[in-house]
C-alpha cells in the first residue's frame, strides 16, 4: 500500500490534471452566470482515496461497488480500490477521457 501512495504521488507531480479539484466560485468574474460557478483547480486536490478491500473480495463487486460509489470532486478527481493483484481505478469523465488516462496509466 505505502508503495502504491508513493506511485501516486510522482503521478500527480507529472500530471497537473491529477492534481485537480472542483472548487465554488460564489459570483465568478472569470465565468459568466449568477450564483455559484464551479471551475478545475490543479492546485487544491489532495492525495487519491486509497481504499484496500484484501484479497478476499470479489473482483466483480469491487467493480460494482466502484461504479455506483459517488466520487467526490471536490477534494480529488479520481480513487483507487485495491483487491489482491487487483487495481481499480475510478475517475471523473469531466477531468479526463479515456485517451488522456491511457497516457496517464503509460506513467
Amino acid at each position: 500500500l505505502d508503495c502504491l501512495r508513493k506511485a501516486v504521488e510522482k503521478l500527480q507531480e507529472h500530471h497537473a490534471l491529477l492534481r485537480s479539484a472542483l472548487i465554488h466560485v460564489p459570483d465568478s468574474d472569470v465565468l459568466p452566470g449568477t450564483g455559484e460557478e464551479v471551475v478545475f483547480d490543479c492546485t487544491v486536490g489532495s492525495q487519491p482515496q486509497i481504499l484496500n478491500y484484501g484479497p478476499e473480495t470479489d473482483i466483480k463487486i469491487l467493480a460494482e461497488r466502484e461504479l455506483h460509489e459517488p466520487l467526490h470532486a471536490e477534494i480529488c478527481c479520481w480513487r483507487l480500490a485495491l483487491s489482491g493483484p487487483h487495481l481499480i481505478i475510478t475517475y471523473h469523465h469531466g477531468f479526463f477521457d479515456g485517451v488522456s488516462f491511457m497516457v496517464i496509466l503509460k506513467d
